[in-house]
């Protein structure tokens, strides 16, 4: 089993425990990454000392919404993406699985489209690392998907 950083309540940091957590297996159309890397944002901080009380937390979560690594695992009817593969992810799971990552990724020109509306929407401001071709940018380009900011 692997290890990540476990919130056991909210206040300082020595809420912050390592401990095993399970290894999920991912689903219909969801792959399991291997984070090499993640980040600590403001949000992460927001969360843990409690003062960020608008996501419901998970039992013992781990927090974290951004990582980059490899693909460890890849479930049913997943396409354009293999075990090995290098990708970046962002999500809204809580860092529920900080050391593994679940995503939903139908295909590549899919996820960089969502990536490319919610950017434009203003509402969130990221910083993309592209592991596409040109070509794929070009077909998320073309691609519409629905999308509403937070409050819109």
């Amino acid at each position: 089993m692997p290890n990540a950083v476990v919130m056991t309540g909210v206040g300082p940091p020595d809420v912050l425990q390592w401990a095993e957590v399970a290894l999920p297996e991912p689903a219909e159309g969801q792959i399991r990454i291997r984070v090499r890397s993640a980040g600590v944002s403001p949000t992460d901080l927001a969360i843990r000392s409690g003062h960020l009380k608008a996501f419901p937390l998970p039992p013992r979560p781990v927090l974290g919404f951004d990582g980059a690594g490899t693909v460890a695992a890849v479930g049913p009817g997943v396409t354009g993406t293999a075990i090995g593969d290098d990708v970046a992810a962002f999500y809204f799971a809580l860092g529920k699985n900080d050391a593994y990552v679940i995503a939903d990724l139908p295909d590549t020109a899919a996820a960089t489209a969502l990536s490319l509306t919610i950017n434009s929407t203003g509402a969130l401001t990221g910083h993309t690392t592209l592991l596409i071709t040109p070509e794929e940018m070009d077909a998320a380009c073309k691609k519409t998907v629905g999308y509403r900011p937070p409050g819109a």
